[in-house]
């Protein structure tokens, strides 16, 4: 007998209620992040004096404004590895650079949009598959968090597990995942 997903009724009669059905809070604020433009370059300058003036923001949030703050602008798995937002250089095209909170997701956008960042030269070229990043050398080679590389899994006796297949399929396997 077939197992039914337990939601399954009121997804399919429109009565499951999700986070874009519900009203927003009483004073709920809305955020927009700014983006880089540039796939590898040296932030020169962040200006976000027009985003900040624009009636209905409530901040404009940068890498400076977090250490500012006392806060610690790391992110990802391993402390160190990933930045929040950019600070002195942008890594690839869409990373962070700023983050602009405003009364109405509208207003949040907009003020996005005047925000100004000026972009120095090029750190690198920009890696866009994976025959770029080998032939960089751009690959990571592990952080105080991994001081010997990546942990190398092993099970089994791989060479005769091949060597009992009735047929072996070889070439090159891409993904986009990271």
């Amino acid at each position: 007998a077939p197992v039914t997903k337990l939601p399954e009724k009121i997804q399919a009669s429109g009565e499951a209620k999700y986070t874009g059905d519900l009203s927003n809070p009483n004073r709920c604020l809305f955020a927009c992040p700014v983006t880089s433009t540039k796939a590898r370059a040296t932030i020169s300058s962040i200006d976000i004096t027009a985003a900040a003036a624009l009636p209905g923001v409530v901040r404009v949030v940068t890498a400076k404004d977090v250490k500012d703050l006392g806060g610690s602008n790391n992110a990802g798995p391993f402390p160190g590895d990933e930045q929040i937002f950019a600070e002195s250089e942008v890594l690839c095209y869409g990373q962070y650079v700023a983050l602009v909170v405003a009364v109405s997701f509208d207003i949040a956008e907009r003020a996005a949009r005047l925000v100004t960042v000026n972009y120095g030269a090029a750190t690198k070229p920009a890696v866009i598959g994976i025959d770029d990043a080998i032939k960089q050398g751009s690959f990571h080679k592990g952080n105080k968090y991994m001081q010997q590389g990546y942990p190398l899994v092993k099970r089994g006796d791989v060479d005769s597990a091949w060597a009992k297949c009735a047929s072996v399929v070889t070439g090159d396997v891409r993904t986009h995942g990271q």
